[in-house]
């Protein structure tokens, strides 16, 4: 299925409190990743994704409107995000809407953690 009919919004937000650049990511189906985007410091890695209220599937929307299904959210240090991996809820509540899913990342040793 693509589009976004019967699909409801929420906000993805990680600040990075750190001091080196952060990179956030999505792992879809078939173990992809699809990249969220970068935040320097003091700034944050935002995007849109979608959630089907009537099973609780989160979706990213490809740039021709393929939904592909988020099995989880992480971010890294840039340019070793998956290797410094902070892994992030991501609520499946079938019958509502996904909330929206604020954390703060920031250096703990030589991993980033997100809360």
């Amino acid at each position: 299925m693509s589009g976004r009919h019967g699909l409801a919004p929420f906000r993805f937000e990680a600040g990075n409190a750190g001091v080196e650049p952060i990179a956030c990511g999505a792992s879809v189906a078939h173990w992809f990743s699809l990249e969220l985007g970068r935040a320097d410091p003091g700034r944050a890695v935002a995007t849109e994704l979608w959630s089907e209220p009537a099973s609780g599937t989160v979706f990213a929307i490809n740039a021709s409107g393929d939904r592909m299904a988020v099995e989880a959210l992480w971010c890294g240090f840039e340019g070793r995000a998956w290797e410094t991996a902070a892994h992030i809820a991501l609520e499946r509540r079938a019958e509502t809407p996904a909330p929206d899913i604020r954390v703060i990342c920031r250096a703990a040793g030589s991993r980033l953690s997100c809360f």
